[in-house]
Order: C-alpha cells, then sequence, then structure tokens
C-alpha cells in the first residue's frame, strides 16, 4: 500500500508555526531553519507522521493512515535524527509516545508565547 494524502502548504505552515521552528522530539527543541554554526538560513526540518501515511509504514494503521495522513494533529516537526530514530524504532515511540511529545512541546511553545500578549 503506497502513502495517502500529503498535509497540504497551510498544514505544514501551521505545523512549523507551533512547532515556532523547532525539533518537537522531546529535549530536542534543535532549530530547524539556520545553521547553528554558520548562522545561515537553510530547511533541515522535516515532516514526520504519528500515524504513518502508508498502512504498511512504521505505526501504519490500516483504518487510521488513509484517514489522519494530511492532518496536523497527526504530523510532528522533526530533525533529520528524530525522523529516522522514531520510524526505525516504532517498537520504542509508538503512537501514545509521539503524541504526548508532540502534545507537550506545543503546549511549551504555547506557554511562551502568552508571555508576549
Amino acid at each position: 500500500m503506497g502513502r495517502n494524502k500529503a498535509p497540504s502548504e497551510i498544514t505544514i505552515r501551521m505545523l512549523c508555526s507551533k512547532a515556532a521552528g523547532m525539533c518537537e522530539f522531546e529535549g530536542c527543541d534543535r532549530r530547524l531553519f539556520y545553521d547553528n554554526v554558520t548562522h545561515k538560513e537553510f530547511n533541515n526540518s522535516f515532516v514526520a507522521h504519528i500515524v504513518a501515511s502508508s498502512q504498511n509504514g512504521p505505526r501504519g494503521d490500516k483504518t487510521l493512515s488513509p484517514q489522519l495522513s494530511d492532518k496536523l494533529d497527526n504530523l510532528m516537526l522533526m530533525c533529520a535524527d528524530h525522523h529516522k530514530m522514531i520510524d526505525d524504532f516504532p517498537e520504542i515511540y509508538t503512537v501514545a509516545c509521539l503524541t504526548k511529545m508532540k502534545e507537550n512541546h506545543e503546549k511549551k511553545v504555547e506557554e511562551i508565547c502568552e508571555l508576549f500578549y
């Protein structure tokens, strides 16, 4: 089975905003749109699926994969290292685990942003 519907550009922009341009893997917080050494701008971000886009992918599901493939709540912004890690070890990085990481990261970003209002 192939991949299902890709997220729209607006959904990806919303994801980047909710993640504040940082890797959502717990404890990473790597800024993904510039190089920490050279300070040059570049895109080092990956859009990761919590429930795989394909039912045969990591954490894939026959019913949920097509339903959630393009949904914001099913996507995480990640650096290359953590994107690979979660897909290589889906038995460790389960749907519940990744959902909690996403919730915690986005809640932290929202709390910080509220300080400016």
